[in-house]
């Protein structure tokens, strides 16, 4: 646009009001291009449409790891790796793939700027339109941190375990994080009268323990749990039957079992039937026709005789002054914080009085109370008692770790129980 006056332009004396009017043309179109001028230097710069794509990949955190990138050239897949910079003429579809290296994991996508921001936050591989939203220039980060995996070992029954992990001893049942590929060994022991069953419910870098039935071992590369599983130890009860008479025998007021735990205590009784009588147990520590207790440490076979009616039975033993049956005491009996918890079977009516335990203490093996405490049962009942013993005792306990006494007192028939 010509703005100034021409040569055929110029101001004539004889028409002033025509060059008023060329003036006014001369300002307005001056100001026109002051105008375009400032709107040129204002305006911001701004990618052409053939600037090419760009996408810049940083990794971060304490582990380590890469990113692997995926994306069609023409009708093929091309994947780069280790990816972190790239160039496109036009826009492009992009997967990126966190590769983790071992020991580490990949934590998250962050710090995603440009088109890459659709992946922000994500977890795993993700894929976004490079160039979208016409941004020519994204970056993004991949976060990788490292592995500290965790270990806990579980115990079911009666046992412990012992756990070294790079050789050293370590708290099994507390939740612990170690390095990768820490060295483990978990070795169970069995508590007395139980068994190690095996290793279950393994997760994580113990699933090769299931079924194990001895010491496992293995590098720690995931959270990682573990169960020892420890069961009773049964033993064999056989009851057998002697004589021409006929009767039945009990295990705690209920038939026999075949089997039970090692260390239980099983009180059988034995029932005549009509014309028979019973005439005693096949064990020596079960002299007469009561109750008779057994404790199952070992496979144990008891022989009841029942003889065919042929004269009175015996009389019963001797009644207590404070009841009509007499208490049999068990040949174990527990010591737990300071009381002695003693078994009583009760036979030939209610049983009443007082239970005194008795033992041969000190240098001279003087014989002197340790504990005393009343009962009382039904007839045919079976009850541990609690006996609180005397300082002198649990004293010599504490050294020999158990102890001959003497049971006695009213309504007791006299006889010896070990306590430990």
């Amino acid at each position: 646009m010509a703005c100034g006056p021409t040569g055929r332009d110029l101001p004539s004396k004889r028409n002033s009001s025509r060059e008023r009017g060329r003036r006014r043309l001369r300002v307005a179109c001056a100001a026109l291009v002051t105008l375009i001028a400032a709107l040129a230097i204002a305006a911001p710069a701004s990618a052409s449409e053939e600037d090419p794509f760009l996408l810049e990949i940083t990794t971060a955190g304490f582990g380590y790891g890469e990113v692997e990138c995926e994306y069609k050239e023409g009708a093929a897949m091309v994947a780069e790796a280790p990816c972190e910079e790239l160039e496109f003429p036009s826009r492009k579809s992009i997967k990126l793939i966190p590769v983790a290296e071992p020991g580490s994991e990949f934590v998250r996508f962050e710090e995603a700027k440009g088109s890459a921001a659709a992946c922000e936050g994500e977890t795993k591989a993700c894929s976004f339109e490079l160039g979208s939203g016409g941004l020519h220039e994204s970056s993004i980060e991949a976060r990788f941190d490292v592995i500290e995996p965790s270990l806990v070992v579980n115990v079911a029954g009666k046992g412990t375990v012992t756990c070294l992990v790079e050789g050293f001893p370590e708290s099994c049942e507390d939740e612990y994080e170690y390095e990768f590929q820490s060295g483990v060994e978990i070795e169970p022991e069995e508590e007395e009268g139980w068994e190690f069953a095996g290793f279950r419910n393994g997760t994580g870098s113990a699933s090769a323990c299931a079924g194990l039935t001895k010491l496992c071992s293995f590098e720690l590369e995931k959270d990682t749990t573990v169960e020892a599983v420890f069961t009773p130890i049964l033993r064999t009860l056989t009851i057998g039957k002697a004589g021409d008479g006929q009767g039945a025998v009990k295990c705690n007021g209920s038939p026999c079992a075949s089997k039970y735990p090692a260390g239980e205590a099983v009180v059988l009784s034995a029932t005549p039937a009509p014309g028979s009588r019973f005439a005693g147990w096949s064990l020596e520590e079960c002299p007469g026709t009561g109750l008779c207790e057994v404790v199952i440490e070992a496979d144990t076979a008891v022989t009841a005789t029942f003889q065919a009616d042929a004269k009175p039975p015996p009389p019963p033993p001797p009644s207590s002054p404070e009841g009509e049956g007499t208490a049999l005491v068990g040949a174990i009996a527990k010591v737990r914080s300071g009381r002695a918890r003693v078994r009583l079977s009760c036979t030939g009516g209610p049983c009443a009085g007082t239970l005194r335990l008795t033992a041969a203490l000190g240098r001279k093996h003087k014989t002197v109370p340790i504990g005393r405490t009343p009962f009382a049962l039904a007839d045919g009942a079976v009850q541990t008692v609690e006996v609180k013993l005397s300082a002198r005792a649990l004293t010599e306990l504490g050294r020999s770790r158990s102890l001959r006494a003497q049971a006695g007192g009213r309504g007791i028939l006299a006889g010896t129980v070990k306590l430990r």
